[in-house]
């Protein structure tokens, strides 16, 4: 018998336990971000977790206004409690578990998640929820068929710091996107990871990896929004301007009163160049919600659209609230060169590319500001590290072709547009504004210039709203040799607060410096202050 025993296979089930949910204590630490609500939604998120492990079964979840000798009847019935503590401060509340035994025994108490208030954020607290659930229940395996796969305590905790750098501006990179790839494979049902995993792929310009995760986080979790709206992004940053209509409407029927939704239909317009569309749900979404992220794109949107005042504000702004923000920094560094201190911008860029070295991104920028500075040897190094970690972007291989035959490469540079001219032209039409201005530029600088007219006035026969595409405009018409729409362009890109830089780089060279039209417009518009 003894033999049978020790060799039978055997594993241990936990005994079947009825446990009572209790109202959460809520401590405030200010202005608590709406406590009663946030409360109910970790109550729920509470008892969704312990249906999914076996042996637990929670008792009817608790009312709001429940009296004391409700409570004490529950507490009767079950043989354990669970009471949730909030901790809240301004838009953020720290949850903990305390599991107690009926006679008030406390038997263990989770880590604290942070929970963010919102409708949005439901199914994050769920995650938490369940994490920490898992926690005080170590010996609970989840509950076949029950919705979700397994989320690790310890990936949980990981993939909350991540987020948590995130949220407080910090621009992950290739070590962290590494991390989150593991933490999906240990922890499956960490949906949060996948989608945090997006963004990183995306932002390191990895637009099919990206796709990737976004994908497999969709076929685990259908009904969660996240994913979505991480495709999108993923979507508009890759240029699928077909594709990223169709998610947004699969966002609306999925999402329809998610706040994010607004936001992302903003993104879309922004990206089909309706910027006036976009500026005004900007706005909305800013009185709503005015999250760094979303004062960002509205300050950054109202720069494209030569609203420098309103923007410089922000900007200054969120630099107080949050001096350590790299997002904020970046676009301070950007908004410096269209339209401030170019010096500055480059001491910016260099330091932010000393904090993050693998950007390809910020090299990219930190080259075109050295390059209107007139460094064209320093423009090339930057564009040649730039390309080293992103070798296929073709803006970063004709930026350093185009620096190259400043420097009087003709021969070799030539070669390279014609090869862009090949690719665009053998590429699904119709392309989107970018890749059309890169073929228009190819054809004008081969000297197809017949070619390159017809498709630069196809391109801006809709007068552009932004001054980076206006100077665009410029620069072709200054290449064509035709400096009537040159100064055209020229002096509505001005006006938007472009500095005048822009209009001195070789690509205007055709120009005739003395004439006294070019040097009034130069000198007749001063570029706005940038916030400091």
């Amino acid at each position: 018998l003894v033999v049978a025993l020790v060799w039978r296979p055997w594993r241990f089930t936990a005994a079947p336990l009825n446990v009572a949910v209790m109202q959460p204590v809520v401590k405030s630490m200010g202005n608590e971000p709406e406590p009663p609500f946030v409360a109910s939604d970790v109550v729920r998120a509470t008892l969704a977790a312990l249906v999914s492990l076996e042996g637990l079964q929670p008792l009817d979840p608790p009312e709001r206004n429940e009296g004391e000798d409700s409570e004490k009847a529950r507490v009767r019935e079950a043989d354990e409690v669970l009471i949730p503590d909030l901790s809240c401060q301004k838009d953020s509340c720290q949850v903990t578990f305390r599991r107690k035994k009926r006679g008030g025994k406390v038997v263990a108490v989770s880590d604290s998640f942070e929970v963010q208030s919102g409708f949005e954020n439901a199914y994050q607290l769920a995650e938490g929820a369940r994490a920490h659930v898992q926690q005080v229940y170590p010996y609970r395996r989840l509950r076949s068929g029950s919705q979700g796969a397994t989320v690790i305590h310890e990936d949980y905790k990981k993939y909350a710091e991540l987020q948590r750098r995130v949220d407080n501006g910090v621009r992950l990179g290739e070590t962290e996107l590494a991390e989150l790839d593991n933490l999906t494979r240990t922890s499956p049902g960490l949906i949060g990871a996948y989608v945090l995993a997006t963004g990183v792929a995306r932002i390191l310009g990895h637009t099919d990896r990206a796709l990737e995760y976004s994908e497999r986080a969709e076929k685990l979790a259908p009904y969660d929004p996240r994913p979505l709206f991480a495709r999108f992004q993923a979507e508009l940053e890759g240029h699928q301007l077909d594709q990223a209509p169709k998610t947004l409407e699969r966002l609306e029927k999925l999402a329809p009163i998610d706040a994010r939704v607004k936001i992302a239909s903003a993104d879309l317009w922004e990206a089909r160049r309706n910027l006036k569309e976009a500026l005004s749900l900007r706005e909305k979404a800013v009185q709503r919600r005015p999250t760094w992220r979303n004062i960002l794109k509205l300050a950054t949107l109202e720069f494209r659209l030569g609203k420098s005042d309103s923007a410089s504000k922000r900007l200054g702004d969120l630099l107080t609230a949050q001096p350590d923000n790299q997002y904020v920094w970046d676009e301070v560094a950007d908004v410096e060169v269209q339209y401030g201190d170019l010096h500055r911008a480059a001491t910016l860029y260099e330091k932010m590319i000393r904090i993050q070295p693998a950007s390809w991104y910020l090299l990219r920028n930190l080259a075109s500001t050295y390059y209107l500075l007139g460094n064209y040897a320093a423009a090339a190094a930057a564009d040649r590290r730039a390309l080293a970690l992103k070798p296929d972007d073709p803006w970063l291989r004709f930026h350093l072709a185009k620096t190259r035959e400043v420097q009087g490469d003709l021969t070799g540079v030539k070669q390279v547009y014609s090869s862009f001219e090949k690719e665009l032209a053998a590429a699904p039409h119709p392309l989107d504004m970018w890749h059309s201005l890169l073929e228009v530029q190819c054809l004008a600088r081969l000297g197809k210039q017949v070619e390159a007219t017809a498709l630069a006035d196809e391109i801006f026969r809709q007068r552009p709203e932004e001054a980076q595409i206006l100077n665009q405009a410029a620069q072709l018409y200054a290449i064509l040799r035709m400096p009537n729409r040159v100064y055209f362009y020229m002096e509505m890109a001005l006006a938007k607060g472009l500095r005048r830089e822009w209009f001195t780089i070789p690509e205007f060279r055709s120009l005739d410096k003395e004439d006294p039209k070019f040097r009034l417009l130069l000198d007749q518009y001063t570029a706005p202050k940038v916030a400091s």
